[in-house]
């Protein structure tokens, strides 16, 4: 693999500020130019670059999954070790498996699913478990959820994370908030945005509205998290970020939701979850940190254990990257699992 030449620090306050803050305006670049100091050119070339070098994945939303009608859930499987890679191949020809990871522990591989209700996702389960003759392939799905952000500083400036928000689950509903006229909306701006010095104009044609429609919609989206994040999504093992471990806590039931918050608040964790348990296995909340190193994952995961007063944990670590991919929502093949949406 050829090695990537290091970041420019133009590389690096793009990457920063588009992750965080990518403008919603009709010329998007010119914006960020206007910004850094530099020229609408000089931007949009650079992130070109950046784009070649698969430093940046992807430009886009980020949904709350459950916001516009679909449901997500974690799955440990336990897997012979001779047979993970073609178990994987399997695994992976399904769409809604969008990330994919071996993982050191009798636990072996993990992915996330998202499906248009749990009653698809036990039967992707099935349909998995049929497939390839394993049987431990275990649901996770949280019941609580206490911190979603992904974002990775190449300054080393703060990229203003938000605090820890408690957000409890309904196992009965998914709380949909868009409409069956929204859906065509979704599958123009969803995946990654046209990579023009427009995009707005170039998702509006696609969409059948008007370009300032399409800014304003994107705007009350983010603010009523519907879209969770609207940004650059990054490669982060591209960009130093090569290393990251699940932190897995076993916490009392009943105060779950104070260490949930608690451990949410550190800024080394950006994922934090509660999750149903599969028989054997004895924690129920769930952290991600990410380092430039296994022992930085490791030395922050017991930092928080030791300030938290938790003896009662493990670190995951990724040992292979078996996919990573985004989701396509509202498909052809999905769309009968919607036909009662308003």
């Amino acid at each position: 693999m050829t090695e990537l030449p290091p970041m420019s620090e133009l590389d690096k306050q793009l990457i920063d500020l588009m992750q965080a803050k990518f403008p919603v305006a009709s010329r998007p670049y010119q914006e960020i130019g206007r910004q850094l100091g530099f020229s609408e050119d000089e931007v949009y070339d650079r992130v070109a670059l950046l784009y070649k070098q698969d430093r940046i994945r992807r430009i886009g939303p980020i949904f709350d999954t459950y916001k516009i009608g679909y449901v997500s859930s974690l799955v440990g499987a336990v897997i012979p070790p001779a047979r993970l890679d073609d178990v994987a191949a399997i695994v992976n020809r399904h769409p809604e498996v969008t990330h994919n990871y071996e993982r050191n522990h009798e636990f072996n591989m993990w992915f996330t699913l998202i499906a248009p209700g749990y009653a698809r996702i036990d039967g992707i389960l099935d349909q998995m478990r049929a497939e390839t003759g394993v049987q431990e392939f275990y649901s996770m799905p949280f019941t609580a959820r206490y911190k979603v952000w992904v974002e990775f500083s190449t300054t080393g400036q703060d990229l203003n994370k938000p605090g820890p928000t408690l957000f409890r689950k309904d196992e009965t509903e998914t709380p949909c908030e868009i409409t069956r006229g929204d859906i065509a909306f979704v599958r123009a701006i969803q995946i990654n945005i046209p990579f023009e010095k427009q995009p707005y104009l170039a998702i509006a044609n696609k969409a059948g509205m008007a370009e300032n429609a399409v800014i304003e919609k994107i705007a009350d989206w983010k603010k009523r998290r519907i879209i969770r994040r609207w940004g650059a999504i990054v490669r982060h093992q591209k960009i130093g970020y090569d290393h990251n471990a699940m932190g897995v806590w076993n916490v009392p039931a009943d105060r779950v939701d104070e260490y949930g918050m608690t451990i949410a608040a550190y800024d080394e964790v950006s994922h934090c979850y509660t999750r149903k348990a599969p028989p054997g296995w004895p924690y129920n909340l769930y952290s991600m940190v990410h380092g430039l190193s296994d022992q930085e994952c490791i030395d922050a995961i017991d930092k928080i254990a030791r300030e938290v007063g938790l003896t009662d944990y493990g670190a995951l670590f990724s040992q292979r990257e078996f996919k990573r991919s985004d989701m396509e929502y509202f498909p052809d093949s999905h769309m009968k699992y919607f036909e009662e949406m308003d």
